[in-house]
């Protein structure tokens, strides 16, 4: 009832309590934890937005710190984990330039990487050549480990996500299924962006070419089996990448993003200023200009690998239509699956069907990384 209630009034805090739940079953919340949250939560208000999460975020690290003081490292992890997340949720309605956010965004790398050796094997913290400088990531080796080496995933993120939220989004499942995983944060995202000052850049295709490069020096790695999902804004960027990378077996587009200049002027003034700061850019003209070369024409029909390409019909987004002109050009073997409106599995990526929709993605990677 009260999610229904949000969808009535506010559509994009509905959008982002899905999210929420979502991520809760990948490890990133916890339900009750989150229910709680929202009840205190003032339609609209970003100060109660920001004062619960932040609450909640400090309260769950140390808990968790706690449990690693006294040598309970799986409960250690659980909580760090879903600090990390909810560290992110504070700070979903500040303005790029809030002051609290350095601080709010600094714990939740924190979180992250107090939870990193946690992981059996530990996630491993690295930075990928690229050109002139680094790039921070995570890799991460399945559970069961391998006797020879293995499928690998890189998974490339959207405007608001980061390396470390990944494994809410899909990482986890990959890794159950025995993939290794590479996460990174390329120019216009997370640590790279915020910390480094290199923002967002067409040619997405120089980084993963940067991430094959660096995981075909890893003895664990099957440079046969090399995979890539683009989430989102991802999603442009995967395809992109896999038009230009022949080193890439597999693609999947988790919501695509045919023309981010069209994207651009849907969106509302305030979500127009969040993509002007990934660009570096304070005006919209600017950043019009900018935008003209973020679109796939002429490329997809220069991919030669599976594709996956999934969208929803209801996306606010970005319009279904972005996922159908993104199929229709691909040159290779394809698929396509378009969850309906009123089914789950209908909002922006899945939120609202996780348990089937990250399944069946991850599922049919590993079916094609064999």
């Amino acid at each position: 009832m009260l999610l229904t209630w949000f969808a009535q009034h506010n559509q994009r805090w509905w959008f982002q309590m899905n999210r929420l739940m979502g991520e809760a079953g990948q490890g990133g919340g916890e339900a009750h934890e989150l229910l709680r949250t929202f009840e205190r939560i003032r339609l609209g208000n970003r100060e109660d937005w920001y004062e619960e999460f932040r609450v909640l975020a400090d309260l769950t690290a140390a808990a968790g710190r706690e449990a690693l003081d006294t040598g309970h490292r799986v409960t250690a992890r659980q909580h760090l984990l879903r600090a990390c997340n909810y560290y992110r949720a504070a700070e979903l309605f500040m303005a790029s330039n809030d002051p609290h956010r350095p601080a709010v965004y600094a714990e939740c790398l924190r979180a992250f990487a107090d939870a990193a050796p946690l992981f059996s094997p530990a996630l491993e913290r690295v930075e990928v050549p690229f050109e002139d400088g680094l790039l921070p990531g995570y890799f991460a080796l399945p559970a069961d480990g391998w006797e020879e080496p293995g499928p690998v995933l890189i998974y490339v993120g959207g405007v608001d996500v980061f390396k470390e939220t990944l494994f809410f989004l899909g990482a986890a499942e990959a890794l159950r299924r025995g993939m290794a995983i590479l996460v990174v944060d390329g120019p216009g995202q997370g640590e790279t962006l915020r910390l480094r000052g290199k923002t967002m850049v067409p040619d997405y295709e120089r980084v993963v070419q940067a991430d094959v490069d660096y995981l075909l020096r890893r003895p664990e790695v099957d440079r046969g089996r090399v995979g890539l999902m683009g989430r989102s804004l991802g999603g442009y960027y995967a395809v992109r990448a896999a038009a230009h990378e022949r080193r890439i077996r597999a693609c999947v587009v988790f919501g695509a993003c045919y023309d981010i200049g069209e994207v651009y002027e849907l969106w509302t003034p305030e979500r127009r200023r969040h993509l002007e700061s990934l660009l570096g850019v304070q005006d919209e003209q600017t950043a019009r200009d900018k935008f003209a070369a973020f679109h796939l024409e002429g490329l997809g029909q220069l991919v030669r690998c599976p594709v996956l390409v999934v969208h929803a019909e209801d996306d606010p987004y970005v319009p279904v239509a972005h996922a159908h002109r993104t199929f229709e050009q691909l040159g290779g073997e394809k698929a396509l699956r378009v969850y309906r409106s009123g089914e789950p599995g209908s909002m922006h990526c899945q939120y609202d069907n996780f348990p089937q929709t990250l399944s069946y993605m991850c599922d049919w990677l590993l079916d094609h990384l064999q």
